[in-house]
């Protein structure tokens, strides 16, 4: 049996090249189902622990990660279009705290919160989207508990705002999020083409066809304020079904 040529064995090689991926572009969250039962699972597990802090590493950890999946999932579903952008741009107030100009933060001293951070608390607003990158390039988190030892607030910063301050967030907000998306589904979208733009404004890709916007919403009856109130009373909320 004759042996290929390496022009040949090249010209396969590209032909299994391009059609994986091919694929890959097919199936990139192309059931953004099961990316949103894993959403409701991440819910379940915070739940839990919000009811049931403890010293438990193990349960700790599990509540990470579930909090910073919640953050990656969201965003992939976002970049995939599955639901309306209009989402991750709605505004909501946060806490801001200033870093002292003089001091450098880093992985040893973060802890230390009187020596890094003015006294001050301000009012801030940010979008959702800018919460979800905290959370993914995040630097600092830590859990804030009141006085009767219920877990209200994270502090968080990233890498690049480390460098100013640090924020405090209600958990109830990520909860919400995290049920909206995982709960609703999009029963209305519209297309359109765009371009693409790096920090410095230039087009890095032309005519990408984006969702621009849409109707997401929740079955029926699913009074989600109710639901996360609920939830830091100790009821986590069950789906009546989950495929």
């Amino acid at each position: 049996m004759p042996v290929p040529n390496a022009s040949a064995r090249l010209r396969v090689s590209l032909r299994l090249l391009a059609s994986s991926l091919y694929a890959i572009f097919l199936n990139m969250i192309s059931n953004s189902w099961e990316w949103k039962k894993l959403l409701y699972k991440n819910y379940q597990t915070i739940a839990k622990y919000i009811n049931n802090i403890d010293s438990n590493s193990t349960n700790y950890s599990k509540f990470e990660i579930a909090l910073f999946t919640s953050a990656f999932i969201i965003r992939k579903l976002s970049e995939s279009n599955k639901f309306p952008p209009a989402i991750l741009n709605k505004e909501i107030n946060i806490l801001e705290i200033k870093k002292k100009n003089d001091i450098h933060i880093d992985f040893i001293n973060d802890h230390r919160f009187t020596k890094l951070y003015e006294e001050k608390l301000n009012k801030k607003i940010i979008n959702l989207g800018y919460l979800i990158n905290q959370l993914i390039h995040s630097f600092s988190f830590y859990l804030i508990l009141n006085r009767k030892g219920q877990l209200n607030y994270i502090f968080i910063n990233s890498d690049f705002s480390k460098k100013k301050s640090a924020y405090l967030i209600k958990l109830s907000v990520l909860l919400e999020l995290i049920l909206f998306i995982s709960e609703g589904s999009m029963n209305q979208a519209t297309y359109k083409r765009v371009n693409k733009y790096d920090r410095k404004g230039t087009i890095i890709e032309s005519n990408v066809m984006n969702l621009s916007s849409g109707t997401y919403e929740l079955p029926n009856k699913l009074d989600l304020k109710k639901i996360i109130q609920d939830t830091f009373a100790g009821k986590i909320y069950k789906r009546k079904k989950d495929e």
